[in-house]
């Protein structure tokens, strides 16, 4: 089993730029499909190295204006649960339009928004 899982990460990661480029959503949505079944684990790894790779590439770009605060804590696994739900919502002809990566940065920004601190309160007696 583990070397399944070792061959698999391999092949992922060989494949990686190939497959990433031009993703659209109906695509990364059957390879999320995967994501923590048996005899998946390539689709699995697949799946959380693209929700990752959408979620460093977008806070590398946004420092300091983050456009989602996920809790620490959250694991790969569970924004990956939470991009396939969005997406299993989403009709298949709007899958098969979109590229992969507005529906996953949607799908996030939606679970975890970012909400403004509250302003301080005014002084009202100036």
């Amino acid at each position: 089993m583990i070397r399944i899982m070792q061959t698999s990460a391999v092949v992922a990661a060989l494949l990686w730029p190939v497959l990433a480029f031009g993703l659209t959503s109906e695509e990364l949505y059957g390879a999320c499909l995967g994501v923590g079944s048996p005899g998946k684990e390539a689709q699995s790894i697949f799946c959380t190295a693209y929700v990752s790779g959408v979620i460093d590439g977008i806070d590398l770009e946004h420092q300091g204006s983050p456009r989602w605060c996920i809790p620490k804590g959250t694991t790969v696994q569970q924004v990956a649960a939470v991009v396939l739900t969005w997406l299993a919502a989403q009709p298949q002809e709007s899958r098969q339009k979109y590229p992969a990566e507005a529906d996953v940065m949607s799908a996030i920004e939606r679970a975890w928004p970012c909400t403004p601190a509250p302003a301080p309160p005014r002084n009202l007696k100036d």
